[in-house]
């Protein structure tokens, strides 16, 4: 890989400074153990980093097997094969597009506010409470860790979105691939099968139903949409695979996150800076959920449809000796 090494201090540097933005906020709170207000406005900001942290080691677990599936997905079985298909491929790749600039808003808004909460504040207040090993109440040691928790929540956030987004893409390729499926099935009998794919024909080309060939070309493509439903339940039980331990390390953390969130907005004045930055920090959190509550949802939504469409669409072939 090219600029190895750079990438490699990058990430170096990076885990550094989480881990210290870390050990930080667990002494603080370890120091408040009796202090549950204490607790609660460190937990609200720690919980995400915890959670993020172990999601990524999740993740980056799989990374081996995640390239294998990336290359799997770039085989022709998988790839558009006709205008429809194409036009699929676009909405989704459309949609994708426009959810990772919301979720990228959400976060940034979040980031913005809570910056702009510590900024406009007459105290000399860092954006997290933490503990450091010197008085950071004194110039420069409170311009250096303000800038130091600054930038490593603004790197959290763009981190957090990131990788949600790329899992959530996965779950989107299932969901684009049981569409095409279902495209095909319903025009099965515009296409043929070269070399083992199945390609669109021109409308000249098309098999009718009373022609000779028809019932053995029904056959060939029939084989081959078998093979590629094969082929989406072997890719679909893979992206479980590599997403199932970060999903649970989300919904298991991801409620303690948001009851904290909450409690932090209980005692916040209401129409306050921090009362609308709490309430983007709850949105927030409460997509991260999303993403993988919704698009599993809709993962299911259209392999029911592509089962019943299945169903439906063999009766115009019922003379069809397949």
């Amino acid at each position: 890989m090219r600029y190895k090494t750079v990438y490699e201090i990058y990430s170096f540097i990076c885990n550094m400074c989480f881990v210290l933005f870390l050990l930080s906020q667990f002494i603080y709170m370890y120091q408040n153990i009796d202090d549950v207000d204490k607790i609660m406005s460190v937990f609200y900001l720690a919980g995400p980093f915890i959670v993020n942290m172990f999601k990524m080691l999740a993740v980056y677990r799989k990374f081996d097997e995640i390239k294998i599936l990336m290359k799997k997905l770039n085989n022709t079985v998988f790839q558009p094969k006709c205008e429809q298909h194409l036009e699929i491929a676009f909405n989704q790749k459309k949609f994708h597009k426009i959810f990772f600039h919301l979720c990228l808003y959400l976060g940034l808004q979040t980031y913005l506010l809570f910056y702009l909460c510590f900024f406009l504040n007459d105290d000399m207040v860092t954006p997290a409470q933490g503990w450091f090993p010197f008085d950071y109440t004194r110039s420069p040691y409170f311009e250096m860790v303000y800038i130091f928790q600054n930038a490593v929540i603004l790197w959290n956030t763009v981190n957090i979105v990131n990788v949600d987004v790329f899992c959530a893409a996965f779950m989107m390729q299932i969901g684009m691939q049981c569409d095409y499926l279902c495209t095909t099935l319903n025009n099965l009998n515009l296409f043929r099968v070269k070399n083992g794919t199945l390609t669109q024909m021109d409308k000249q080309d098309v098999v009718k139903e009373n022609d000779a060939c028809f019932s053995s070309v029904m056959l060939e493509n029939l084989i081959v949409c078998i093979q590629h439903h094969r082929d989406i339940k072997r890719i679909a039980n893979e992206i479980e695979s590599i997403l199932r331990i970060g999903v649970f390390i989300l919904f298991c953390g991801g409620g303690v996150i948001i009851c904290s969130g909450l409690f932090q907005l209980s005692t916040a004045s209401i129409g306050s800076m921090q009362s609308i930055m709490l309430v983007f920090y709850t949105i927030s959190m409460l997509t991260d959920q999303f993403v993988y509550c919704g698009f599993g949802n809709n993962v299911i939504e259209k392999v029911f449809k592509l089962n019943l469409k299945r169903n439906l669409n063999m009766r115009k072939y019922a003379g069809c000796t397949i």
